[in-house]
C-alpha cells in the first residue's frame, strides 16, 4: 500500500497491529502445560515425603500420676519424626508389662522412657494440702504450682516472712465443689509431692498459718494443663481431706 502524507509532513508507512487471538482449548500447549505443572507438584511432594522418616511412639491418652499403671488404654499411638531420639520414648516395640508412671505425664505428652518404671521406682506421693482462700483459675488438674506458707501473726501482732515450702508440684486432683471447702474458707488441693519434700509439706500443713498455691506460668516450661488428673487406686494418698 502506498504511503500517504500531507503537505509539510514526512511520509509515514501504514502499520497494521497484529490481532491478539483468544487461547483455544484445542491448543495442544494447554494440556501439556497442565500436565507439567501437576507433575512438578507431585515430584515436589514426593521428594518432601521421601526425605522424612516417621516413627510410631506413644502419647498419654490421659494424665498419668506417679504410681499409675500404664496400659494400652492409657496410651495413643502417633506418627512423629524423632530420628535418633526415638529410643528416648515409649514405642509399641518397647512397651512392656507392669509399667507404671514414676513422674507426672500430662495428657497428649510423649511418654519418655525415663518417666516409666516399676512400682518400686515411684518416689513421690499424693497429699491433700489445705489452701487458704480461693484457688487461682490457673490451678487445675495437671497444672504446676509452687507452695508457699505464711505464718500466723503473733499475739503482739508481728507477722513473719512467707517461705516457699516446695516448688514444681503437680496438681493431681481438685475435689468436687461440694467437698472442696472446709472451715474458715480452706480448700483442699491434691498434689504430687516428691518424698524429699514430704517432711516440709507435712510440717507446713500442721503449722498455724496459711498455705497458698501459686500457679507456674506455662512459659516457664511447665506442660499444659490436662483435663483429667484423677489419681488411680495404685497411688498412695496422704493427708486428711
Amino acid at each position: 500500500m502506498p504511503s500517504t502524507s500531507t503537505p509539510g509532513t514526512t511520509p509515514q508507512a501504514a502499520f497494521n497491529a497484529p490481532r491478539m487471538r483468544q487461547p483455544s482449548l484445542r491448543d495442544p500447549r494447554l494440556p501439556i502445560g497442565i500436565v507439567l505443572v501437576a507433575l512438578s507438584v507431585w515430584i515436589g511432594a514426593w521428594a518432601l515425603d521421601s526425605g522424612r522418616t516417621l516413627d510410631t511412639a506413644f502419647v498419654a491418652a490421659r494424665t498419668l500420676q506417679p504410681g499409675d499403671a500404664i496400659t494400652e488404654a492409657d496410651l495413643q499411638a502417633v506418627d512423629v519424626e524423632l530420628g535418633q531420639h526415638l529410643n528416648n520414648y515409649l514405642t509399641p516395640e518397647t512397651m512392656g508389662e507392669g509399667l507404671v508412671a514414676v513422674v507426672p505425664v500430662h495428657q497428649g505428652q510423649l511418654v519418655a522412657v525415663t518417666s516409666t518404671g516399676s512400682a518400686a521406682d515411684v518416689d513421690s506421693r499424693i497429699m491433700a494440702v489445705p489452701i487458704t482462700g480461693q484457688l487461682p483459675a490457673q490451678v487445675v488438674p495437671g497444672s504446676t504450682i509452687d507452695l508457699w506458707y505464711a505464718p500466723e501473726a503473733t499475739p503482739t501482732g508481728e507477722v513473719g516472712d512467707p517461705d516457699q515450702v516446695a516448688s514444681g508440684l503437680t496438681v493431681s486432683q481438685i475435689p468436687d465443689t461440694d467437698s472442696v471447702f472446709g472451715v474458715s474458707g480452706t480448700s483442699y488441693l491434691h498434689v504430687v509431692v516428691p518424698q524429699s519434700d514430704i517432711p516440709a509439706v507435712l510440717a507446713a500443713t500442721q503449722a498455724k498459718g496459711a498455705l497458698t498455691a501459686l500457679p507456674v506460668p506455662h512459659g516457664d516450661g511447665s506442660p499444659a494443663p490436662a483435663s483429667d488428673g484423677s489419681p488411680s487406686n495404685n497411688t498412695a494418698e496422704e493427708g486428711d481431706a
